[in-house]
């Protein structure tokens, strides 16, 4: 009698514990359906990306038309990196932090490819220079091959 009471016992714990995860399961599904269908709603580029576009061109535009701009005539490769803008910040406690493309902001430190780091470094060498301790900007190349710094704060 105690034996089969215990194998039931058994029995039950199991279906309780999967019918639990097949609610979280289920659950996590209809959130993630649910953003991917408000994101698609407000006019994302492509449907089924996770992440809603960092600036619209018409924003890009009117930012580099309010924005300070500085160029900066060596070259130093940022359209290898990315073809888009690249934005940097560095904060008054001296951490920076770079976003390129629709990746998440990574502190510079964390950038382990060595020829992207060298290439940021010197983007922030630059702005450095340019902006003194505290800053955030866009940094791309335009079409004659110069580093185009736009100060956004």
């Amino acid at each position: 009698m105690s034996a089969s009471l215990v194998l039931l016992s058994l029995i039950l714990m199991v279906l309780l514990f999967t019918g639990y995860y097949v609610f979280r399961l289920v659950s996590a599904r209809r959130e993630f359906t649910r953003r991917q269908g408000r994101q698609s709603a407000l006019g994302g580029k492509d449907a089924g990306s996770l992440s809603p576009p960092l600036m619209s061109a018409r924003a890009q535009e009117a930012t580099r038309a309010t924005a300070e701009v500085r160029l900066h005539d060596a070259p130093l490769g940022l359209r290898r990196i990315s073809q888009e803008p690249i934005f940097v910040r560095k904060r008054k406690d001296g951490q920076t932090t770079v976003q390129l493309e629709k990746r998440p902001a990574t502190p510079l430190r964390y950038v382990l490819d060595p020829v992207i780091r060298h290439v940021l470094e010197q983007v922030v060498a630059r702005a450095d220079s340019d902006y003194g301790k505290a800053w955030s900007v866009l940094a791309e190349e335009d079409d004659e091959g110069r580093l185009r710094l736009t100060r956004l704060d």
